[in-house]
């Protein structure tokens, strides 16, 4: 990811991590329960979530660290995460349907649309982006990484974004890559809701394609059919609706050039 930032111009936003993206077929991927998905194109947002609210405490054992320095504190933060690998046959993702008894979908998104979103509104409200690839490591590592020298090093800043990349072994299938917005704390934004929630603006051609979660019942899948042609209209981006994307002619719910 070399010269990124100078090679796009984004002025605020930051790689950091492994994880290297093909920006020549920059795309990204997020299971979410369908009702999620109506509300982002209803309101043409995208919610990033505080930290508090993930359930893993390994994933957030740092949130509430306390700093010995008298001029630096930890910065508010919200997070997106995604995957870098749409994995369409996992159960361990379409199976999350049946313990919260909703419908799933996986969102494929266009990171570098994304990103100009994401640029628009650090630029606007002061916060910096951080792209971090998640570091899957042990309970034990992460315990210790406090005292890492690999971990904790440069700004507060991105030492905790470090801190806050850190999962477990056990789900490094997931291959999750992290979008962080950071502010001071000093600064409050009208956008950051007491519920942990932020929501950004965003363009709808930065999703791609809604995938349906397989085996969906026909009268189940005319029902979404139908709600998402209301909500969208008549000038859509291009989303296909499918089962694994294998999909008969009659089920590609919307296919139309960008920018119509």
């Amino acid at each position: 990811m070399k010269n990124t930032q100078s090679f796009f111009k984004w002025d605020h936003i930051h790689f950091m991590g492994t994880t290297a993206i093909n920006w020549e077929n920059p795309y990204v991927y997020r299971y979410m329960s369908y009702r999620r998905v109506k509300e982002i194109l209803r309101k043409r947002e995208i919610t990033f979530v505080s930290p508090k609210k993930w359930e893993d405490p390994y994933e957030k054992i740092y949130l509430n660290a306390k700093v010995v320095c008298e001029t630096e504190k930890i910065p508010n933060i919200a997070c997106l995460c995604v995957r870098t690998n749409p994995c369409e046959n996992s159960d361990a993702f379409w199976n999350w349907s049946k313990i919260k008894k909703e419908w799933l979908v996986r969102v494929k998104i266009n990171l570098y649309k994304l990103c100009s979103d994401l640029e628009k509104f650090a630029s606007e409200n002061n916060a910096r982006i951080y792209l971090s690839s998640v570091n899957y490591k042990t309970k034990t590592y992460i315990a210790n990484a406090s005292k890492n020298e690999k971990i904790v090093k440069g700004s507060l800043e991105k030492s905790f974004v470090r801190l806050m990349s850190l999962k477990r072994h056990d789900f490094e299938y997931e291959d999750e890559l992290r979008i962080f917005i950071v502010w001071n704390r000093t600064k409050k934004l009208q956008a950051f809701k007491d519920d942990g929630l932020l929501k950004i603006g965003c363009h709808l051609n930065c999703i791609e394609r809604i995938t349906v979660q397989p085996h969906i019942k026909d009268s189940s899948f005319d029902k979404i059919d139908y709600e998402l042609n209301s909500m969208l209209g008549k000038k859509r981006d291009i989303v296909y609706l499918s089962a694994f994307d294998k999909v008969p002619a009659k089920r590609m719910l919307i296919k139309f050039p960008l920018n119509q």
